[in-house]
């Protein structure tokens, strides 16, 4: 069973019908399969999706922000340059990189974003 949708000018679901309303907006109204649809989702280019998707350019901020806060663990004098850390220096460089590779142009990302994550023993 479809269901009718109206939509914000932040793609944001603000109503949701079970059937095609009478009223004089009825044209803005968008028929949609999903019947699980909710207020506040996001509709964009003929998608549903419960979370906000997120442009490359946004997840790159996100990324470079997680860059900036750890770089000081690779300057000269951070206690990662010691010789007893020599693996979680390796880790933290290899964790940065994943980073540095991260987002992939061809994904599609969400409010639920999952990063690289840093393991040091």
């Amino acid at each position: 069973m479809a269901k009718f949708i109206l939509v914000d000018s932040n793609n944001r679901v603000f109503r949701v019908q079970d059937s095609r309303p009478t009223d004089a907006s009825s044209s803005q109204w968008i028929e949609v399969s999903n019947d699980s649809v909710q207020e506040h989702w996001y509709y964009k280019d003929g998608t549903l999706s419960e979370l906000k998707p997120l442009s490359i350019s946004e997840v790159r901020q996100m990324r470079n922000k997680l860059l900036e806060e750890s770089d000081w663990m690779v300057l000269e004098d951070s206690v990662y340059q010691a010789a007893d850390q020599s693996s979680n220096l390796t880790a933290i460089k290899t964790w940065r990189q994943s980073l540095r590779d991260f987002p992939d142009e061809s994904a599609s990302y969400d409010e639920a974003i999952t990063f690289p994550e840093l393991t040091l023993s």
